[in-house]
């Protein structure tokens, strides 16, 4: 059990969630062009102490539907309207604050492998 944690709440839905499953085969894009984000290596004996949490869907949905902090790429039906832009805003300001949190999370955990920096410097 996690102390002092805050979660906003099981969403309020007029229907039923849709859950969808699907397949993705290959290597995966993001590991050709980026490193891995956390050290964490499936099996790492160091790890085996440490919490291991899941999420349902309504959590998930909860969290990135109603947590303030959560970076949202559209307006969503099911959003709170505390959450939707404001008469006296535009769509661009309502933007702006969950751009630059992703342009934070992206600076600080993305990174192009050291062999792809290398081929761009030669440009």
């Amino acid at each position: 059990k996690l102390e002092g944690m805050v979660y906003p709440g099981r969403p309020r839905s007029t229907g039923k969630l849709d859950k969808r499953s699907f397949t993705v085969s290959g290597t995966g894009v993001f590991e050709s062009y980026f490193e891995p984000i956390s050290e964490f290596r499936k099996g790492d004996k160091s790890c085996e102490r440490l919490p291991i949490i899941t999420m349902s869907y309504d959590q998930l949905r909860g969290m990135h539907l109603y947590s303030p902090w959560a970076v949202r790429t559209w307006q969503y039906l099911a959003m709170p309207p505390q959450n939707f832009v404001a008469e006296n805003q535009t769509l661009h300001q309502w933007f702006d604050p969950m751009r630059r949190k992703a342009h934070e999370i992206v600076k600080k955990y993305y990174r192009f492998h050291p062999e792809i920096i290398a081929s761009v410097d030669k440009i």
